[in-house]
């Protein structure tokens, strides 16, 4: 198997967290669908990156979105509802919603930890 670093994906969760702050809510099918354009998507992720700005994969960068998503709703901060819609693999989508527990973290601007994950 592999492994993802809490610190891979603390960029996706500040680039997911920064839309829920403005949106309140997002289907996961915005990240993964057959017309995202990874590359651009992977370049607004590394825009969050306290380091290495190119280490964010493209190929991979919906992943660390997903994981850093399912990370932030262990902690409260948002919460997953089922949608009809499929996601191009044919697994069900999902909108992601900032909590009001989200939301007074962002607000009291805490930090969010990420953990290091086995996959």
């Amino acid at each position: 198997m592999g492994w993802v670093s809490g610190q891979q994906l603390k960029p996706a969760g500040k680039y997911l967290l920064g839309i829920l702050k403005s949106e309140g809510s997002v289907p996961f099918s915005r990240f993964y669908n057959q017309d995202t354009d990874y590359v651009s998507l992977a370049e607004e992720v590394a825009a969050y990156a306290d380091d290495d700005k190119n280490a964010i994969d493209e190929e991979h960068v919906h992943i660390l979105i997903e994981f850093a998503a399912y990370q932030l709703e262990n902690t409260g901060a948002v919460a997953f509802t089922k949608l009809d819609a499929r996601l191009i693999d044919d697994e069900e989508d999902y909108q992601i919603t900032l909590t009001e527990k989200g939301r007074a973290m962002l607000e009291e601007e805490k930090q969010f930890h990420y953990r290091d994950m086995d996959l």
